[in-house]
């Protein structure tokens, strides 16, 4: 039984006194045509709490569909955006970062962490490496044949350069 129908027979039942609908709580006295105070109360209590629930409903709706309108604005604002920056760039941004040399700031922070490590003028190949160390003057790394390098920060740039990925063709 839904709420409206709950009323419906509150109200169809506090109708008479003194027949088997009374509850002969004493609560009034003398409920007379009025009906039970209680069930009185209780429907008109139920009444005005569906209609403030049907009022916030019907509120809360409105809102959800103007802000569903102004998202749905916003996303085709956004779009439009992203076509003319293809157009005029002739490109598609990328999601990632620019893949740049890693700063002496950056590396300093990168404990713990894996570094590409791009050797420069020297037949080496390029790797990955884990940072365990940060030093004043360079870091100490280990590779997975557990090699440990020492790179010195006086150095970075002229024979090494590290990244957080390897860098594709062009991004070196």
């Amino acid at each position: 039984m839904g709420i409206p129908e709950l009323i419906k027979a509150l109200r169809r039942n506090m109708v008479e006194t003194g027949n088997l609908v009374c509850l002969g709580c004493g609560h009034e006295h003398s409920c007379s045509t009025r009906g039970c105070a209680i069930m009185r109360e209780a429907a008109d209590s139920l009444e005005r709490l569906n209609d403030f629930e049907h009022s916030q409903c019907a509120k809360l709706l409105a809102e959800n569909e103007a802000l569903t309108k102004q998202l749905s604005v916003k996303s085709e604002q956004l779009e439009s955006l992203r076509t003319i920056f293809y157009e005029v760039t002739g490109s598609v941004p990328s999601k990632a970062p620019k893949n740049k040399p890693l700063t002496l700031k950056q590396l300093r922070g990168m404990d713990g962490e894996p570094v590409w490590i791009v050797l420069l003028n020297i037949a080496k190949q390029s790797r990955y490496e884990i940072v365990t160390e940060v030093h004043e003057d360079g870091i100490w790394m280990v590779c997975a044949d557990d090699d440990n390098d020492y790179a010195a920060f006086g150095l970075y740039g002229k024979t090494w350069l590290a990244y957080r990925r390897p860098p594709k063709a062009g991004e070196k």
